[in-house]
């Protein structure tokens, strides 16, 4: 389990469950989208985004499934100010503007 907080608030959480099985996943799936709706994604990916949140699901070869929160905004903003700062780094001028084109 790994966890991300940007100015106290969660920005990032990622679980890592091992060996799942073919019958969770369906079941975690299922139960899903009962709640969420219909997933994007097929197969061994799942996904859930309301504009705010982000849920996804990944299921390996070997059972295991990372299931993944994530804050859109605050990760959008750290994204943005880490392609800000590795340009920095990187042309040692003035920054270029981001490729998300939503903050900048």
């Amino acid at each position: 389990m790994g966890a991300l907080f940007v100015a106290s608030r969660l920005a990032l959480m990622m679980i890592d469950y091992r060996d799942f099985g073919l019958g969770g996943w369906d079941q975690l799936v299922k139960e899903t989208t009962e709640k969420y709706g219909q997933p994007m994604g097929q197969g061994r990916t799942a996904g859930w985004n309301d504009g705010a949140t982000a849920l996804s699901f990944k299921h390996d070869l070997s059972g295991n499934i990372m299931i993944t929160l994530e804050d859109l905004a605050v990760m959008r903003k750290l994204r943005c100010q880490s392609f800000k700062e590795i340009n920095r780094l990187i042309t040692s001028s003035k920054s270029k503007t981001c490729p998300c084109f939503r903050c900048c």
